[in-house]
């Protein structure tokens, strides 16, 4: 248990200020790609490797690649 907890602790509030930027007042529909966009890169920065994430388009991105994956010791884990 208190592992997922931990897990939600660093997980949580990426999700939370997504979903709070989109509940404003003003049009902000217009940022959505681009939001998107940096949630998935933050997300696969933990697991894959940096030069992979940040030079590949986001839809030719594939975290099943074991070639791009980041070792044990090097994963982000919150």
């Amino acid at each position: 248990m208190k592992l997922f907890y931990q897990f939600l602790e660093w997980a949580l509030p990426k999700f939370t200020r997504f979903n709070q930027y989109f509940q404003t007042q003003g049009v902000v529909i217009t940022d959505l790609h681009e939001m998107i966009v940096m949630l998935y890169k933050d997300i696969f920065l933990c697991f894959l490797k940096r030069n992979y994430v940040m030079q590949t388009n986001l839809v030719n991105t594939n975290p099943m690649n074991g070639q791009y994956q980041l070792v044990n010791n090097e994963l982000y884990l919150g």
